[in-house]
Order: C-alpha cells, then structure tokens, then sequence
C-alpha cells in the first residue's frame, strides 16, 4: 500500500474511532438519563454520533481549504518574482506534501537564478576587461597609423591607400569594442527601480535637448508633440540613453538639409514618440552598421516594460518608442 492510500486509511480510522468514542459517550448519557437501558436512546445516540462525525469532517475539511488558501497566496507572491517567500509547511498530509513540493522548486529556482546572475555579471566583467585591454593597443595603432600617414604623404600614393584602409578598420574595430562595452555595461541601469513620471515632464525634457542639439550641428527640426497629463513607467537613467543613442545615428546618417519631425502623442495604453528623418546619401556607400546600437535602445525599452520599432521606407528612416502607462 502506497504512503497516499495508507494515510488516507489512517484519517478515515480515526473519523470513525471518534465517531464511535462519541456514540457510546452519549449512549452511557442516555442510560444515566433514563436510569436503565432504554430502545429509546438508540435514535437519539446514532444521531449525535452522526452529528459528531459530520462536525469533525467539516471541520477538517476547513482547516485543509484555509491551508490552500495560505498555500495560493504564497504561490501568487513567488508568480511575482518574490522567489524569498518560504511555503507554509503545516502539518503531514497530502496537501502538506505539496507544500513541500513547491517549496524545494522554489528553492532550486531561486539558486538556477543566482547561477545565473553570476554567470552573467562574470561575463559582463570579462567583456569589460577584454575591450578595455584592446582599446589601449589600437588607440595607439590608430596614432602611429596618423604618424605614418602623414609622413609618407604624396610620395607613395598606394601605401597612403593602405594606411588609410588600416585606420579606418582600427577605428571601427575600436568602436565595436566601445559598443560592446556599453552592451555589457547595461545591466547597472536595470538596479535602479523605474519610476513613474510625468510624460511632459520626463519626455518633453529629453526630446527638446535632442532638438536643441540638432538644431546647433545645422538640422532642420520640426515638432509636433502634445504629451497630455499622463504618467508613464520610465527610467531616467535609461531613457537618456536611449535618446542620447537616438540622436547620435540621425547626426551619422541624417541628411542634414531635410527636416527630421518629431511626433508624440498620448494613446488609451501609452505615449507615443516618433522621430523621422531623411536618409544621408554617401558617396561610398553607407557606413557599416554593428546593430549593437538598435539592440541597446530595444533592449532599454523593454526593461521599462516599453517598445521600440524602427523602419526605412523610400528613404525615410522611422524610431517610434512607446511608453507604458500607468
């Protein structure tokens, strides 16, 4: 017999060894009662006994849905993320082995989680380490690069061609590395808790300094933004980094003599911000991109619990941004 069946057995005894301690009690009342035995007490003991073992079932049955209770409550705070909240462990039945159960999962995911973390701030340290090291190196590859560029000069044409093709490389070796860097470095914004603020307040503030600055390096700015009363969930810290990244790829690979519109608009579920602009025509082609800054700005929205799109179409190279309500 398995450990369920033989506690269920076990319960079951002892409801009816109560049920019978309580019939002979009130059977020995009724005799002292009637001062003899007596056919008449019969009804009156089986159906307090009756009474007795209903009483004591539903009483049971109580305490085991006020457990559950207590149990669905615990279960709800660890849905939460709260994965410190210890399960309720109360008496040694089925429902107790549940308890129990969930518990050790709780346990076993709480220390996956800390691996993990460990793991990744390990890396993140590593990835730090490793650019650190490379940039030093290749900021002075770079300045011999310039050195020997300009000594040569007009003299050896081709070998200017190659210096020329070598800086170009370091550079944008040096910038893969910065980029990484700051990649890796995104979790410290993610300590800080996110707050909830005004839209006029937060967005109007980083969206004027970005038209400001643009309007100072020559851009054509248009603006057509009402950001209502609304209150947004946003991190300052984060946000500026999105918009700080924004307005480094519109000076990179904006035409400066089209206008670059910003829009945003308050929605049922959040505010919207768009930022449009004319795409630059290089003459060598456009400038190879690493992806590293889209992926930096989608992935600080979606820590905000926001979203982040961005599309060309006939030229036009379109970031919309969408601040969650609150």
């Amino acid at each position: 017999m398995s450990a369920n069946k033989w506690m269920i057995m076990k319960k079951l005894g002892l409801l009816m060894a109560l049920a019978l301690a309580a019939a002979a009690g009130f059977f020995v009342i009724a005799c002292i009662i009637e001062e003899k035995f007596s056919i008449r007490a019969l009804p009156f003991v089986i159906m307090a006994s009756v009474i007795v073992f209903l009483c004591i079932v539903i009483i049971g049955i109580k305490r085991e849905v006020d457990y559950i209770h207590v149990i669905n409550k615990e279960i709800q705070v660890l849905e939460g993320g709260d994965l410190s909240r210890e399960i309720t462990i109360r008496g040694s039945d089925e429902v107790t082995m549940l308890a129990e159960s969930i518990d050790e999962f709780r346990k076993s995911m709480k220390n996956q989680l800390s691996m993990i973390e460990k793991l990744e701030e390990s890396n993140r340290l590593m990835a730090a380490e490793i650019a650190h090291d490379l940039r030093t190196p290749l900021t002075a590859l770079i300045m011999y690069l310039d050195f020997a560029s300009g000594k040569i000069g007009d003299r050896e044409p081709q070998a200017e061609e190659y210096l020329v093709k070598a800086r170009e490389k370091s550079v944008r070796l040096k910038n893969l590395l910065e980029e990484n860097f700051t990649y890796n470095t995104m979790p410290d914004y993610f300590l800080i808790e996110k707050q909830q603020l005004q839209a006029y307040e937060v967005l109007g503030g980083f969206l004027g300094d970005m038209m400001t600055l643009l309007e100072s390096e020559g851009f054509y700015v248009r603006s057509d933004t009402l950001y209502g009363h609304s209150t947004i969930l946003i991190q300052r810290d984060a946000a500026g980094r999105v918009f700080s990244n924004l307005v480094s790829n519109i000076m990179k690979y904006a035409q400066r003599d089209a206008e670059v519109s910003f829009y945003c608009r308050e929605k049922p579920q959040y505010v919207e911000v768009r930022i449009s602009n004319l795409v630059r025509q290089f003459e060598e082609g456009k400038p190879e991109s690493t992806g590293f800054g889209a992926r930096i700005v989608k992935r600080l929205m979606q820590e905000m619990d926001g979203e982040y799109q961005a599309e060309e179409k006939g030229g036009v190279y379109t970031t919309t941004l969408r601040f969650m309500k609150v």
